[in-house]
């Protein structure tokens, strides 16, 4: 019995505790969501979607030494979020080592105490 006491105090202690160094750090960043398209190859038709979410790509925010401030993976959706204090950076996405589907490297401008709207659009190489 104390010990199961004992651990439900650590847990409520460590969940406070990383809630409050969220929410202290977790107001400036970037984000947005990663789309690939055509999701098909040949025309496209109106009735269907031209993109789709892409999820399992990893987002790195770089400084303008090339050096990686945050890295994030897209969920099920396609969402992304990543924390960093205000600046300029450079914003890369990519799925593991592959060739396809390419993604633009954007710049982003993150204000303070603002999240900065990046959506990324990749090309999945389908014509």
């Amino acid at each position: 019995m104390k010990i199961q006491r004992r651990f439900m105090v650590v847990v409520a202690a460590l969940a406070t505790s990383a809630t409050c160094v969220d929410a202290a750090s977790g107001s400036t960043g970037v984000q947005g969501t990663v789309q690939v398209s055509p999701v098909r190859p040949g025309p496209q038709r109106m009735d269907e979607p031209a993109a789709a979410p892409l999820a399992g790509a990893t987002l790195e925010l770089l400084r303008a030494d090339g050096s990686v401030a945050a890295r994030a993976v897209s969920d099920g959706s396609g969402r992304f979020k990543l924390l960093v204090p205000a600046g300029i950076y450079r914003l890369a996405a990519h799925v593991d080592e592959a060739v396809l589907p390419r993604c633009p490297q954007l710049d982003v401008k993150v204000d303070e105490a603002e999240f900065t709207r990046v959506d990324v659009a990749c090309d999945s190489g389908m014509r």
